[in-house]
C-alpha cells in the first residue's frame, strides 16, 4: 500500500476541514493559539473517530466521509440556517448518500483523493495563519520598549488592592444627563469612602488600547511603535509596569479576566468552569446552535448570552473573595458594555442580534439605533449597580485596609463609528473612583486620564515617585489600532 491508496480510501478531508475553519475563526478573533488549537484538536479527533466508527459499520468510507464534510459545515457555519435549511441539509446528506451508493468506484476515489488534497491545502494555509499570529504575538513581546521601573519608595505598607474594571463605564455625570442613568452610584461609592473624580477620562477609545496604557503608566507610543497589529499591547499587558512594580514589593496578582482575552495579565487566573472567551462565544455564535435557538423561539444567541451573563455573575462574585495583604486582584467585567442581555431585575433581556461584544457602529445593524443602545445599556448599568455593591461591602467589612480602584475603561458607543469618530464626550468619559488613604486622595484631580491612575495611587501610599504623563486623548482606526492621532477638544468629535 502507497500514499495513493491512503489518500483515495481515508476521507480524512472531513477532520482537516474541521480543523482549518477553527483555527481560522481563532485567528479572526485575535485569541492566543494557545487557547485555540487544543480546541481544535479535540474537535478532530472526535470527527476522526466518528468517521472511522461509521466507516467500519457500513464498509462505506468514502460515503462517511462525504456526509461527515456535509454535516460539519453544517453545524461550525449553521448560524443563519433556519430549521427549515437544517432539514434540507439532513435531506441532502441523504440524496448525497443515495447517490454516491451508485456510482463507480473509479470516480470515488479520484474525488476522495482530490478532496483530502484540497483539505489539506486548507489546513497547511489556517495553520499558517495560526503560526503568523503567534509570531506576531512572540514579537510584540521584543517590541516593547523597557520603561524604567521606579521603585516603590521607602514605605513599609503592603494593603491589598483591589482593581475593578467596569468595561464601558463612562463618565456618570455625562450618562445622567444624556442617558438618564449612571448617576447612582457615585453616592454609593462616596458613602464607602471612595473620591470619585469629576470629568475622568479615557485616552483611547478601545478596551486594550485604554488598559494597557493605564497598567503602563504612559502613552502608548512611548513604548510601543506602529505596526499593523496588537501584538505589543497584549504583551504589554502580560508584562504592564504596575504588576511587575508591585511584584518588585512583594505582591502576588490575581486576575479574573472577561471573555475578551487579549486583557491578561502574567498572574494567577481565576475563572468559571467551563470558561467561555472571544473565540469561544464566536465559535458558537456562528455554529448551528443559533438555529436550533430559533426553532425552540429563542433569541439565535440565547446560548451565547447565557455563558456572557454567567461569566458577569462570577466575576463580581470574585470581589468578595478574601484578599489578603500583597495581593494586587484585577477584575474585569463586561459591562456595562454590549451584549445588552439583562435587565435591571436581573432576569434575561431578548436580545435577537448576532453580535457578541461588539459595540458602536458594528452594533448599529438589524434595524437598531441609538435609542435602543442607550435602552440597552441603561438596562445593563441598573443591574451592575446593587451586584458591584454587595460584593464590595463584603469585602471592605473583612479588609478596611483594601485600596480600591474602580474604572471604565471608555464611555459607551451610541454614536461611534468605527471609521469616522465620534462623540467624544461620550467615548473617552470614564468613570474613576478610588478608595484609598488621604494621601492619594488629596492627589486625584479633576479631568484626570487612566494613564495618571497608578502614579498618584503609587505615590500617595508608597512615596514612589512615578512621572504623570500628559492627559492626553487619542483616536486611531480599526485597522490601524496603533496609528494614534491626538485629539485635542474634549468638546469635539473624533476625526
Amino acid at each position: 500500500m502507497n500514499a495513493w491508496w491512503w489518500l483515495e480510501r481515508v476521507p480524512v478531508y472531513p477532520v482537516a476541514l474541521t480543523m482549518a475553519i477553527v483555527l481560522a475563526l481563532g485567528v479572526s478573533s485575535g485569541s492566543r493559539p494557545a487557547d485555540v488549537v487544543p480546541l481544535a484538536a479535540v474537535l478532530a479527533l472526535c470527527l476522526a473517530g466518528l468517521i472511522a466508527a461509521c466507516s467500519a459499520l457500513t464498509r462505506r468510507p468514502r460515503i462517511v466521509g462525504a456526509l461527515a464534510t456535509l454535516l460539519t459545515v453544517a453545524t461550525l457555519l449553521g448560524r443563519d440556517l433556519s430549521t427549515v435549511e437544517l432539514g434540507l441539509v439532513a435531506l441532502l446528506s441523504l440524496v448525497l448518500a443515495a447517490a454516491l451508493l451508485r456510482l463507480p468506484a473509479e470516480p470515488l476515489r479520484i474525488a476522495t483523493a482530490g478532496l483530502n488534497v484540497m483539505g489539506g491545502l486548507l489546513l497547511v494555509f489556517a495553520a499558517t495563519s495560526t503560526v503568523r499570529w503567534q509570531l506576531a504575538l512572540w514579537r510584540g513581546d521584543r517590541g516593547v520598549a523597557e520603561l524604567p521601573l521606579p521603585a516603590l519608595g521607602p514605605a513599609s505598607d503592603t494593603p491589598p488592592i483591589l482593581h475593578i474594571l467596569l468595561d464601558g463605564y463612562g463618565d456618570p455625570q455625562w450618562l445622567q444627563a444624556h442617558f438618564g442613568c449612571g448617576g447612582a452610584l457615585v453616592p454609593l461609592l462616596e458613602d464607602r469612602g471612595f473620591t470619585v473624580v469629576p470629568g475622568a477620562r479615557s485616552n483611547h477609545a478601545k478596551t486594550l488600547l485604554s488598559t494597557a496604557a493605564m497598567l503602563q503608566m504612559a502613552p502608548i507610543d512611548t513604548w510601543v511603535p506602529p505596526g499593523p497589529n496588537a501584538g505589543p499591547l497584549t504583551a504589554a499587558l502580560r508584562h504592564n509596569r504596575v504588576e511587575r512594580m508591585l511584584t518588585a514589593r512583594g505582591y502576588r496578582t490575581e486576575q479574573v479576566p472577561s471573555e475578551f482575552e487579549p486583557v491578561r495579565l502574567a498572574g494567577t487566573v481565576h475563572r468559571p468552569r467551563p470558561a467561555a472567551g472571544l473565540f469561544d462565544l464566536t465559535l458558537l455564535g456562528i455554529s448551528a446552535t443559533s438555529a436550533v435557538s430559533r426553532a425552540l423561539g429563542l433569541p439565535a444567541l440565547r446560548a451565547v448570552h447565557a455563558l456572557h451573563m454567567r461569566q458577569q455573575r462570577f466575576a463580581l462574585d470574585q470581589i468578595a473573595r478574601p484578599l489578603p495583604g500583597s495581593t494586587f486582584r484585577f477584575v474585569h467585567v463586561l459591562a456595562p458594555h454590549p451584549p445588552f442581555v439583562v435587565e435591571p431585575s436581573g432576569v434575561y433581556r431578548p436580545d435577537q442580534s448576532h453580535h457578541t461584544i461588539q459595540d458602536g457602529s458594528d452594533w448599529m445593524t438589524d434595524g437598531r439605533d441609538a435609542a435602543a443602545y442607550r435602552q440597552g445599556y441603561c438596562a445593563k448599568l441598573r443591574w451592575l449597580t446593587p451586584r458591584l455593591i454587595e460584593p464590595l461591602d463584603a469585602q471592605l467589612a473583612a479588609h478596611p485596609d483594601t485600596v480600591v480602584v474602580i474604572h471604565g475603561d471608555h464611555g459607551p458607543g451610541s454614536a461611534l463609528d468605527w471609521n469616522a469618530g465620534g462623540d467624544v464626550a461620550e467615548r473617552y468619559g470614564a468613570l474613576v473612583a478610588v478608595r484609598a488613604p488621604a494621601a492619594v486622595r488629596e492627589r486625584l484631580y479633576a479631568g484626570m486620564t487612566l494613564v495618571n491612575v497608578y502614579p498618584v495611587v503609587f505615590e500617595g501610599i508608597f512615596a514612589a515617585a512615578v512621572p504623570r504623563a500628559p492627559d492626553t486623548l487619542y483616536w486611531s482606526m480599526s485597522d490601524a489600532p496603533l496609528a494614534f492621532r491626538e485629539i485635542t477638544s474634549y468638546n469635539e468629535a473624533a476625526p
